[in-house]
Formats: structure tokens, sequence, C-alpha cells
């Protein structure tokens, strides 16, 4: 029997590894999702940023009360490289997910800019309080069409801060 923790990516929930733990759990593993990364949440306002994060996940893997294998997924990446030295995780597994060096943010990986995308703007025009959130485009046709239906916002600070693995 092996330990999982399953990250998911920006703009969803852990919603998104229903699926996947159910067959892990029946396959006899112990399956831990992590269901709200804080730089992806309903309220703008309220969202946090990579080291929150990383505090979050660290959290899950620590309480595994063994070695894990940490898998995740998209932006989740950058979290398994922030644990890549923990002492608790036997394997990180970046399932379609970014893969900084030391020191990289997904603006870096982006090329220093946040790509466009139809189903995700930045919102610095929008409503006040949520300047620095890249969220899900209003129209419905974007969203669908960029695979964002039902996505949370997602802070811009999980994107352009710096990375650093390692204690």
């Amino acid at each position: 029997m092996t330990s999982y923790v399953l990250v998911h990516g920006g703009f969803v929930g852990g919603w998104y590894w229903d699926d996947v733990a159910g067959l892990l759990e029946k396959a006899g593993h112990q399956v831990d999702v992590v269901e709200q990364l804080p730089s992806a949440g309903r309220d703008p306002a309220a969202l946090g940023g990579l080291a929150e994060d990383v505090a979050v996940v660290r959290r899950h893997v620590e309480s595994a009360g063994e070695p894990v294998v940490l898998v995740g997924h998209s932006y989740a990446g950058m979290l398994l490289t922030e644990l890549a030295d923990h002492p608790d995780v036997a394997h990180s597994v970046y399932l379609a997910a970014a893969w900084p060096a030391r020191g990289q943010s997904m603006v870096d990986l982006f090329g220093g800019e946040l790509p466009s995308c139809p189903g995700a703007v930045g919102r610095g025009g929008r409503p006040r309080g949520t300047a620095g959130v890249v969220a899900p485009a209003d129209g419905v046709d974007a969203r669908r069409a960029g695979g964002c239906t039902g996505a949370n916002p997602l802070s811009r600070g999980a994107l352009v801060r710096e990375v650093r693995c390692g204690p």
C-alpha cells in the first residue's frame, strides 16, 4: 500500500481528483486530497499565495505519518518543487504540471508574461478588491473553450513569487 497526496492546479479544487482518488483507494492505497489551496478560492480578497499553498501541502504530507507520493497537476508543480527535498516525500509526480528550476516562478516559465487564454483573464480593471487576481472569463462560451467552467479565481501572487526549494 502506498500513501498519496493529490494536489490540484489553479482555478479548480480537490474535486478535480475525484476519479483518480477513487481508483487509488479501490486498489488499496491511502489517498489524501488537498481540497482547496489558499491561492484558488471563490473570494478574491481572501486569496493567499505560493507560501500559503506550500504550507497547506506540507501539512498534508507531514500528517500522513509515512513517506508519500506527492502528485500535482498544473500549477501544483510549483508546490512539488518547493517540497522536493522534504523527507516525507518519497516521490513527486508532475502530471501535466509546471516543473520550475530553483528560484523560478510560473511567470518565468511562461517567458516573463502570463499567457493569454480564452478561459482566463486578468481582473485588474474589474470590481474593487480583485486587482492581482487571474479569474475565469465572464463569458460562458469563453469558459467552455478554456475548460474553466466552475473555476475559481487564482492569486497572482501564487504565479509571480519566487520558488525557494529546500529547508
